[in-house]
């Protein structure tokens, strides 16, 4: 299977599941000399050797992490700061308490990830699948469900790492970025740190947890500062002084790491995002980009030159009928992809769900990247009065960092466009956009461009690049 990334999620939830159970069934002695170190017999003791440890301490701000140092591990150097650079991926953790926006932003990461030539894989919140599974939190099972979340958690981080590194040749950066939702430190949090130690010693994990990631992103809770926007949900049960009191408590067990961000309520939800994908880019050395792209109705198909790099995929929005009752709900679609290495390879395919709201004059989107079997669930709700909308993307890089976006409409007409994401704070120059890209006039902010509008259209609309 060609699909990096589902294969990675479907891959490292099995091995991480199959290796808690068999970590339920036997003994839990072992051997502390022996290190598994084949990526399909096990997972490996620890993210980094020796060298590798030695020369990412080299990275990291003097700060004090002893809270979560095991071992003998020396202390970071006081020299030097945070750099991405050191490997082929770049690991970051996005935390915070319930409701902050995660999987919005994690889907939005993604996308714009792999639009700059990364490979990007998530690894998922890992108390949610074993509830998923059926090894749902008790009082009376504290303990083991701590235990287990630890030994999952572990496994996943370890398995991904492995597979990231593998995978990273593949992609136009040479480089992986892995996203965690929730990492091992969060467990600090729901447990006592005596209870957390001794869950950490009984999986056999040593070492600074810290080093196990490059960044840490911590989304606060739209109860603390956005109130009008915290929601209880089904698997979402606290109160709003509950989620500021959890959001403070992960602040805390995260607050010494040395690349540790928080991004707070204090503007729109969209300057949220557009901050997070901002940070993240000044992590992996690339330009922040505007959110809100400066839009052109092009003449007719581009034909972008072999030699220009350039990152194609395939795009399906279906509009769908979703069950919500929340105030505000303006619409729905599934969006199926596929991303495209060279002329027919065929990389990553994604499933996301997206919401549009509209709250108290602010048009809040929700993302959330599905399971095949959940999007084909979904599915079955199509719109009727909406017809399927297939567009062909390519992403092109300019020499001042700005990106291009190509979007060529398929159906169900034909029409195609150019997106201009300029870098933040910077005056564009339109003379370095390739001659291949043949423009007829700005459409910026016309709602007929949009996929919503043209979902609509009927076969005589007039939307077309004549």
């Amino acid at each position: 299977m060609n699909d990096n990334t589902r294969i990675a999620t479907v891959f490292v939830g099995g091995l991480a599941l199959g290796y808690l159970i068999s970590k339920l069934t036997k003994d839990n002695s072992k051997d502390e000399n022996t290190k598994q170190d084949s990526f399909s017999e096990g997972p490996y003791e620890h993210v980094f050797s020796e060298e590798e440890t030695e020369k990412r301490q080299k990275s990291f701000l003097d700060v004090d992490i002893s809270l979560l140092r095991k071992g003998n591990h020396e202390s970071p150097s006081k020299s030097g700061t945070m750099s991405p650079c050191y490997d082929s991926v770049f690991r970051v953790v996005l935390t915070g308490g319930p409701c902050a926006g995660k999987s919005t932003i994690i889907s939005t990461l993604h996308s714009y990830l792999t639009s700059k030539g990364f490979n990007v894989l998530h690894v998922q919140e890992t108390a949610t699948t074993l509830k998923n599974s059926g090894l749902v939190w008790s009082p009376e099972l504290g303990a083991e469900f701590q235990n287990a979340c630890i030994s999952v958690q572990h496994n996943r981080e370890n398995v991904a790492y492995r597979w990231g590194k593998s995978i990273a040749k593949s992609c136009l950066r040479k480089k992986t970025v892995i996203i965690y939702d929730r990492a091992l430190v969060d467990g600090l949090c729901f447990v006592t740190e005596e209870m957390f130690n001794a869950c950490l010693q009984n999986v056999g994990i040593e070492g600074d947890l810290y080093r196990r990631y490059d960044a840490v992103f911590h989304l606060v809770t739209a109860a603390d500062g956005a109130v009008d926007f915290y929601k209880n949900t089904t698997y979402r049960f606290e109160s709003v002084e509950q989620a500021i009191e959890q959001d403070r408590k992960l602040q805390q067990v995260w607050s010494n790491h040395p690349n540790h961000h928080i991004f707070g309520n204090d503007s729109s939800f969209q300057v949220k995002i557009e901050k997070v994908v901002g940070q993240l880019s000044e992590q992996l050395g690339l330009n922040t980009l505007q959110h809100k792209p400066i839009r052109y109705l092009l003449k007719s198909e581009p034909v972008i030159p072999v030699l220009l790099p350039v990152i194609r995929e395939t795009y399906f929005k279906t509009y769908i009928n979703y069950p919500s009752n929340e105030e505000g709900f303006h619409f729905a679609f599934l969006r199926y992809s596929k991303r495209l290495h060279g002329s027919t390879k065929v990389g990553a395919t994604t499933y996301v769900l997206k919401q549009v709201f509209n709250h108290h004059g602010q048009e809040v989107t929700r993302k959330r990247n599905l399971t095949r079997l959940e999007y084909f669930e979904l599915l079955r709700r199509q719109d009727p009065s909406r017809k399927v909308v297939e567009q062909k993307r390519a992403y092109v890089s300019l020499k001042d960092g700005s990106l291009l976006e190509a979007v060529q409409y398929e159906k169900p007409i034909k029409l195609h466009l150019l997106n201009i994401y300029c870098v933040v704070d910077t005056q564009f120059d339109k003379s370095i956009i390739p001659s291949c890209f043949d423009m007829k006039e700005e459409v910026t902010g016309n709602e007929e461009y949009s996929a919503h509008y043209i979902s609509a259209c009927n076969k005589n609309h007039s939307t077309n690049n004549k």
